[in-house]
């Protein structure tokens, strides 16, 4: 997929977002984004909300991704738990995939977020386990809230 492409994808995000997050630890579970673009267009800026048990999502994470000429690159996430991730991404055949590497300690994810349709979006956070093998983690269908 060529920039162009890319950047529909990412304009497209701006805005709110809610939905429910579904896995073995996250069954049902709210979660919001907030999506905005910043620092001349270079950034895509990224706020997590979770739930957890509760029924109130509360801030969980922010993160910056780099938009280049070449389309999206790296990242980074800072967590409300003290964590840092950082890695890199790839857009192709209408889907974005994110890397996921903690700065600190083991493990790696693979995120792909791609819409169902214009106002539907769905994240996909599959762990790469230590053998190399893909075990899927969670699935959240985010519905738009506002565009901003």
């Amino acid at each position: 997929m060529t920039h162009s492409h890319f950047i529909t994808f990412r304009d497209s995000l701006v805005g709110d977002w809610v939905g429910t997050r579904h896995g073995a630890e996250f069954d049902r579970e709210l979660v919001r984004s907030r999506w905005r673009i910043t620092l001349d267009g270079r950034f895509l800026h990224e706020e997590w909300h979770t739930a957890g048990a509760g029924d109130r999502a509360v801030p969980t994470a922010e993160a910056l991704f780099s938009v280049s000429d070449a389309g999206p690159g790296d990242f980074v996430a800072a967590y409300r738990s003290g964590k840092i991730a950082f890695g890199e991404s790839a857009f192709a055949d209408s889907a974005w995939t994110l890397t996921h590497r903690w700065l600190r300690e083991p493990g790696i994810a693979i995120v792909r977020l791609r819409f169902l349709d214009a106002d539907t979006y769905e994240q996909e956070v599959t762990e790469v386990t230590p053998d190399g093998s893909h075990r899927p983690e969670s699935v959240a269908v985010m519905k738009r809230e506002s565009r901003v």
